[in-house]
């Protein structure tokens, strides 16, 4: 997935890592990976935005993909579950921001990214 794709789906991992980059308006710079067990697709989903980041796999990858869709019936169903899931993706988001803020430089500081999202 590139960054500025529709991104409708949360895609968790179950085999194989990817790479996670930002464009700083040069080139691509890696901000990070998602592991195995993991997942991202959550801070498009949250921000009901297109993909706030560029996706590549690292190795062979098996992914799934649940669409958002799916997932509002699901924490609609089970309120408890919905809260926590959408806390964690807001921790995940707050941490992923600071990796921006370090990773691109001044120019792609929180506050401006943030708005481009809104």
């Amino acid at each position: 997935f590139n960054e500025g794709d529709v991104l409708n789906d949360i895609i968790f991992i179950s085999i194989g890592d990817v790479m996670i980059s930002k464009f700083n308006g040069m080139h691509q710079v890696l901000l990070g990976a998602c592991q195995e067990g993991t997942y991202f697709g959550d801070f498009e989903y949250h921000k009901n935005t297109t993909s706030i980041a560029s996706y590549r796999a690292a190795t062979n990858c098996n992914l799934l993909a649940i669409a958002h869709h799916v997932i509002n019936r699901a924490t609609s169903t089970h309120l408890d579950a919905g809260r926590e899931f959408k806390l964690q993706i807001e921790k995940r988001y707050e941490a992923f921001l600071k990796v921006v803020n370090t990773t691109m430089g001044s120019h792609m500081k929180a506050d401006k990214f943030t708005l481009h999202l809104s």
